[in-house]
């Protein structure tokens, strides 16, 4: 059982690793684990009746989904302002939006479940990929947003033509390098690129305060990926992905009516 399988050969169809156990009362059962991962893997145990597993998941389920519906709102209401007023800021938004959505799912295991259940390789590569093109799509919308062109602002816009060469590499790359490695070198990437759009916001002030939230939101996200793949079912952590999920939400929202300040 792992995510090197097609995702319906696992005994329960859930995003985690469930694992049955039949044994009556005052039995003894011995049940022995050998676990072996190419990153960063957490391994919280916990055991479940099958009633109370099918409530946590039910409960789960229904957060799960009122997050990607808002995500799908923001995306459809940016894309809507993109078709209307053919504002640029607000193609790119959407780009990130829907980048930044598919990466979190692939953090979960929910777009493997449900986009590409029988493509365990696209599986454990589109965590890196998704991380990637959100890392692009944000770098187009500062750039756009904060009026970055090569006539006013020359070594800006080369840094940020550099960056987007080197995450069109990263994707490239992404396809070949094994999952260890190429997980640390985007987290790198992703951070650099948080510094070099803090530094772009810093001299444009009026814009800074709002982008920021956008930058933090990536942030968030990006850190928790270094740390593990998301795959965690103990209480804490199911927390720390509701506060990720709920603080990206809130951003993106503040974020949402933006675009049309800058033409």
């Amino acid at each position: 059982m792992g995510d090197a399988r097609p995702f319906d050969a696992r005994p329960v169809r859930h995003r985690l690793f469930l694992m049955p156990l039949d044994f009556g009362p005052g039995q003894r059962l011995a049940v022995v684990l050998r676990v072996r991962s190419s990153g960063a893997i957490n391994i919280p145990l916990s055991l479940h009746s099958g009633a109370s597993a099918i409530g946590w998941a039910q409960d789960h389920g229904l957060s799960q989904g009122m997050f990607l519906g808002a995500l799908a709102m923001l995306a459809l209401f940016n894309a809507a302002l993109y078709l209307r007023l053919r504002i640029r800021q607000s193609l790119y938004n959407t780009a990130y939006i829907l980048c930044a959505g598919l990466f979190l799912t692939s953090m979960s295991g929910l777009s493997f479940q449900y986009l590409w259940p029988d493509w365990p390789w696209l599986a454990n590569r589109s965590v890196p990929l998704t991380e990637t093109l959100a890392i692009l799509s944000l770098l187009w919308f500062t750039r756009h947003f904060l009026a970055i062109d090569a006539g006013r602002w020359p070594r800006q816009a080369r840094l940020m033509r550099l960056l987007a060469w080197i995450g069109a590499g990263l994707l490239a790359a992404s396809l070949l390098v094994p999952y260890s490695l190429i997980i640390k070198i985007d987290t790198v990437y992703a951070l650099a690129c948080m510094v070099a759009m803090f530094g772009l916001g810093l001299r444009h002030p009026g814009q800074f305060r709002v982008d920021r939230h956008r930058r933090q939101a990536v942030i968030g996200a990006i850190s928790r990926n270094h740390r593990s793949r998301g795959r965690l079912i103990e209480p804490r952590a199911r927390l720390r992905h509701a506060a990720i999920e709920t603080r990206f939400l809130f951003r993106n929202v503040i974020v949402a009516g933006t675009p049309g300040q800058r033409q």
